[in-house]
């Protein structure tokens, strides 16, 4: 049974050929073409387009061209097998697969590169319909995991397992005996691959050690600063300039839009606010060329930064990236200064050589800037980027004054809140 299009989907996707073709240009994927079928709607298309669909017609009922098929998504209560089974994501998302094209999960599911590719391939797609979908981005994540999972089992057995004929029951009876030689193998291995795990953060550790034994070997010197950086995207102009830039000729828009041109701030907010939600690879994307850049720029003539290790990772309440390093700078002299002051009891001493420090090289003093009158001033620095600036001075006032300077609300934790008993109750006091 060929697939009966609707002609909502036979408007919106079959006439631009190019969108279609361009999931076809995977590298190394195979692709699955797929017939049309006939639309029982009445003719709302021009005589061109009906045209095309007339003769894609013809051609799937001509057998002697054994054109590709897609077949109607079919509801059973046998579970499919999804490492065989053909058109898979096809037939569970067709609004995004038009005429099925662009689904290879049945082939890049045999090998874990090709599957990491083609998924990188598809939430990257240029109108963002794919990122944009939330069941299809969990599925596809979660298959992803799984098939790589599997690959990973493979391994497993050709590194751990010296007894090629062993068997499931030889297992349990190792078991039995007390013998556990074979499920320590498999907890570890798997531990250090599952992410997020016990394992898994261990062998993080060990990096970060094996890092800094390396540097410390080739006297680079101890770490110098640990640094976390955030996700302002509600701020950058240049990441609201990248979304407007792809989201045009997309079902979005009109939204992206009204985030740039509409005159009401709130619904330019609102706007935008639903395009960072739904095209969260672009932000993740724009944050870590950011990083690249800031390292590039600031870090290293700033900060004197010559060697880092950098992990990026994602908050559990928003869900936003966000970074967090190690980083071993040039004037790192002060270290060991600090710590001879500290071996002869100079502790005041010791406390003035990292002082000096931190206001001389990253400006950390308990100084509010002035703002200089004669100089033009931005109320918000934060809505303009920094080549924009005419007035550095009072740039750096305001961004003290907005971003640095505490005001006590009722979420204020400056003072540890006391728990009293009283009765059956908690207050608080």
């Amino acid at each position: 049974m060929h697939l009966v299009r609707s002609q909502l989907y036979m408007k919106s996707y079959l006439v631009n050929d190019s969108h279609i073709c361009s999931l076809k240009c995977i590298e190394e994927v195979d692709m699955v073409s797929a017939g049309i079928a006939q639309d029982t709607g009445p003719p709302t298309e021009d005589s061109d387009t009906r045209k095309v669909i007339e003769e894609l017609t013809q051609a799937v009922r001509d057998k002697e061209k054994k054109i590709p098929q897609l077949l109607f998504p079919q509801v059973s209560d046998k579970p499919l097998n999804e490492f065989h089974e053909p058109n898979l994501f096809a037939n569970c998302y067709p609004w995004l697969f038009p005429g099925g094209s662009g689904d290879a999960s049945s082939i890049s599911s045999t090998s874990k590169e090709k599957s990491l590719r083609w998924t990188r391939t598809l939430l990257n797609f240029y109108d963002g319909r794919f990122a944009r979908d939330p069941i299809f981005t969990f599925h596809i994540m979660n298959f992803v995991q799984r098939h790589v999972n599997n690959k990973d089992a493979v391994t497993f057995v050709k590194q751990y397992i010296t007894d090629k004929d062993i068997t499931i029951d030889d297992i349990k009876e190792q078991i039995a005996r007390g013998n556990y030689s074979f499920i320590s193998k498999l907890q570890q291995f798997s531990s250090e691959k599952i992410r997020g795990s016990d394992g898994w953060w261990r062998l993080r550790k060990s990096e970060l050690d094996s890092w800094i034994a390396h540097h410390l070997e080739k006297r680079h010197g101890p770490p110098t600063l640990f640094m976390t950086f955030s996700c302002a995207e509600y701020w950058w102009k240049d990441l609201e300039s990248m979304l407007y830039r792809r989201c045009r000729h997309t079902e979005d828009e009109q939204l992206a839009h009204d985030m740039v041109y509409h005159h009401s701030s709130k619904i330019r907010n609102t706007a935008k606010q639903k395009l960072l939600e739904r095209h969260t690879t672009i932000v993740q994307q724009f944050f870590q060329h950011r990083m690249d850049n800031w390292l590039e720029t600031v870090g290293k003539s700033v900060f004197n930064i010559k060697h880092y290790f950098l992990r990026f990772e994602f908050t559990k309440g928003r869900g936003q990236i966000h970074a967090h390093m190690i980083a071993i700078t040039s004037d790192n002299d002060f270290i060991a200064e600090y710590y001879s002051k500290i071996k002869q009891n100079k502790t005041s001493e010791a406390t003035k050589v990292y002082a000096d420090y931190a206001r001389n090289v990253l400006s950390l003093t308990a100084e509010k800037p002035e703002i200089n009158p004669n100089e033009n001033n931005c109320q918000s620095p934060l809505s303009e980027t920094f080549s924009a600036t005419t007035s550095i001075n009072n740039d750096l006032a305001n961004l003290v004054q907005q971003t640095h300077m505490h005001k006590c609300n009722n979420f204020c934790m400056r003072y540890r809140k006391r728990y009293v008993l009283f009765s059956t109750k908690y207050e608080i006091i």
